[in-house]
Order: structure tokens, then C-alpha cells, then sequence
């Protein structure tokens, strides 16, 4: 993780944006195609039968969060450890 962390220290904030779209954009693409499968596997429902990928939804959002927040915090907080 030192490696990562060295690399999101040297992005200025226009990349750092750029690397948060497109990070979540490749995560929701992801989810989408394992929700879609898992979904046509049940009784032919889609990726957005709440029913049946509902955790697929909340595992996207808490990774989603989670990479946006190591990307964005503040890298002077030595309280990382």
C-alpha cells in the first residue's frame, strides 16, 4: 500500500479526479456484469432485481467510497497508520 499511497501523493487534483471517474466507472462495470449474471442465474431477473443483487449493490458502494476516500484524504494526516 506504501507504493499506492506514494503514487496518490504525486497526482494533482484535476488527476485525482480523472482517476475517481474512471475508477468508479470501471468498478460499476464490473458490478454490473457479476449482477447481471448472478440475476440471469435466478428466474431470469436482471442486474437490477433489488432482490436477488442487492449485496453485488451495497459491496459496489462501500469500494466505491472506500477508494474514493483513500484517494481524497489528506495526505498531511500522519494518523494513517
Amino acid at each position: 500500500m506504501k507504493f499506492l499511497d506514494n503514487r496518490i501523493k504525486k497526482l494533482n487534483p484535476i488527476q485525482k479526479i480523472i482517476v475517481a471517474v474512471v475508477g468508479a466507472l470501471i468498478l460499476l462495470v464490473l458490478c454490473l456484469s457479476i449482477a447481471d449474471s448472478q440475476g440471469f442465474s435466478r428466474n431470469g431477473a436482471n442486474a437490477f432485481d433489488w432482490n436477488n443483487t442487492w449485496y453485488i449493490w451495497a459491496i459496489f458502494l462501500f469500494l466505491t467510497g472506500y477508494f474514493e476516500y483513500k484517494l481524497f484524504q489528506d495526505s498531511t494526516d500522519e494518523s494513517q497508520e
